[in-house]
């Protein structure tokens, strides 16, 4: 995480064992979903700077992910041609 002001690197979060290939935030700002080669999606939890729930996410890399305007689903996306779409409750 950086400051982007100050040009300086706030902390690290290590978790993934590829490429991280996508980044959100939850709206609320509490969270960061993260997508990677690794097949993988991670929600982190900025202020405990922590991996808070791995899943397996994907059959193959993932590449994207982003969340729902209006209703508390994650959507990810993978080069195994699928799109699946998380429950966040």
């Amino acid at each position: 995480m950086w400051d982007v002001a100050s040009r300086s690197c706030l902390f690290t979060m290590v978790g993934h064992d590829n490429w991280v290939r996508s980044l959100v935030f939850h709206p609320g700002g509490k969270y960061l979903i993260s997508v990677s080669d690794d097949k993988t999606l991670r929600i982190w939890d900025l202020a405990n700077k922590r991996n808070m729930k791995t899943l397996l996410a994907h059959g193959h890399f993932c590449t994207t992910v982003d969340f729902h305007r209006s209703q508390p689903f994650v959507i990810t996306g993978s080069v195994d041609k699928t799109i699946k779409v998380w429950d966040c409750r």
